[in-house]
């Protein structure tokens, strides 16, 4: 899917390993239509409008951000 462009959609859940730097997170999430993300990234993932950080762990450099759709 191009997240940039369309809209992207699955059943449940979409797994996010973009590359560290990343910063589009808001325009990500917006496109999605999925209920929950799984995000890795090299900082927590800040939940935009209309999401909601279920879970954060870090591993090493890594953080894993769970997300849920709320509303």
């Amino acid at each position: 899917c191009d997240w940039s462009s369309d809209v992207c959609s699955s059943d449940l859940i979409a797994f996010i390993d973009p590359p560290y730097d990343f910063s589009g997170w808001d325009a990500l999430l917006a496109v999605l239509d999925v209920p929950l993300v799984v995000a890795e990234s090299d900082e927590p993932v800040v939940a935009p409008a209309g999401w909601e950080v279920v879970r954060t762990k870090r591993y090493g450099r890594t953080h894993v951000t769970t997300l849920e759709r709320v509303g």
